[in-house]
């Protein structure tokens, strides 16, 4: 780092020129260069630009040159543009990976957009996609991509998520681009992305992100993805009800489906060769409950014959006793299980 000091005196002649790339690397400096360049004469900008030019894609990862390259590349004309792509298209990826060369990237997407240089910063970005939704640093300029370039340009980021839904959805950062591209994306380009997710929903909801992609389209509330997305989790719900995450979307289901699809799940819900451990189940009894609150007559009524004669077995331990307390109350027709159900062991205990 330099002394201040010494950055005053060469900063009180143009000797600074010569050493730009140390000069960036240092925090104080780096301030002073920016300084330079907000007082307006083209020659130091020119100046600064081509030392900058020549080390471009280092300070783009530079904790302070990456500021430089960012006030550089808003002040630049399209032709110094097509410098800096020359530059660092090779290294873009790379240099989105990183935690600061994200922000530059970020910042030459920005301006970017209204050039004709579009297609060779998509050309840069095209092959990884995948490793940039994944990373830390890399989703942001994914996302910048979807915010910032023309709908057209999007086109290669929508592509490659849908041709690996499954890895990018089950990833903590992928999940939250899948749902940005949802939102970016129109006409097919929507309905490749959906169909894709509607196709692999049995894999994501058990998924810790990827169950979160399949609510997120299920809440577009577009009937044919939804009636998709029950057809793959019906004839597996007793298993899904008891897992943490697929319990959740199954819930959802039952919140957002059409009522052709709910009576099918309700249905099978109801099965009693698996009713009883979901009621056991510490994530199998909520789904039962929300089933139970979003089925009308005369469905409710056949769910709960189903449900009351599990009623006394449920009251064997203490979360057993309170889930039935809890039907008991918000259901009266149950009321009286216990009673008939005693009462039938004594008549049958007398018999004996």
């Amino acid at each position: 780092s330099f002394k201040i000091s010494h950055l005053e005196e060469l900063f009180a002649s143009t000797a600074y020129i010569n050493h730009v790339y140390h000069i960036a690397r240092d925090q104080a400096g780096c301030r002073m260069l920016q300084h330079k360049l907000d007082e307006g004469s083209a020659e130091v900008f020119n100046a600064i630009f081509s030392e900058v030019l020549a080390n471009c894609v280092e300070l783009m990862m530079d904790p302070f040159g990456n500021y430089l390259c960012q006030k550089l590349m808003e002040m630049s004309t399209p032709q110094q543009l097509q410098l800096v792509l020359d530059k660092a298209c090779t290294a873009l990826v790379r240099i989105s990976l990183n935690m600061h060369g994200a922000r530059a990237v970020q910042k030459l997407v920005d301006v970017v957009r209204t050039t004709p240089h579009v297609p060779r910063l998509v050309a840069a970005l095209e092959g990884s996609v995948v490793a940039l939704t994944q990373d830390p640093n890399g989703n942001h300029v994914v996302q910048r991509c979807l915010e910032a370039l023309p709908a057209e340009a999007h086109a290669f980021i929508f592509r490659a998520v849908a041709n690996e839904v499954v890895e990018v959805a089950s990833h903590r950062h992928g999940c939250r681009i899948v749902q940005r591209c949802i939102d970016a994306a129109k006409g097919p380009d929507r309905h490749m992305l959906v169909g894709a997710i509607c196709r692999s929903s049995y894999t994501l909801v058990q998924d810790p992100f990827g169950n979160y992609v399949v609510q997120y389209v299920l809440g577009l509330r577009e009937p044919q993805a939804n009636a998709e997305i029950v057809r793959s989790l019906l004839g597996r719900l007793a298993v899904l009800s008891r897992q943490k995450f697929s319990s959740n979307v199954v819930e959802r289901c039952l919140q957002l489906c059409s009522p052709e699809e709910r009576l099918a799940m309700v249905h099978e819900l109801a099965d009693p060769r698996s009713l009883g451990e979901l009621l056991r189940d510490v994530f199998g009894n909520y789904v039962v409950q929300s089933a139970l609150s979003v089925t009308p007559e005369p469905d409710l009524s056949f769910f709960l014959s189903h449900v009351r004669p599990l009623l006394p077995s449920l009251r064997a331990n203490g979360q057993g006793r309170r889930i039935a307390q809890k039907l008991e109350k918000k259901y009266p027709q149950l009321r009286g299980s216990i009673e008939r159900g005693a009462g039938g062991a004594a008549a049958a205990g007398a018999g004996g």
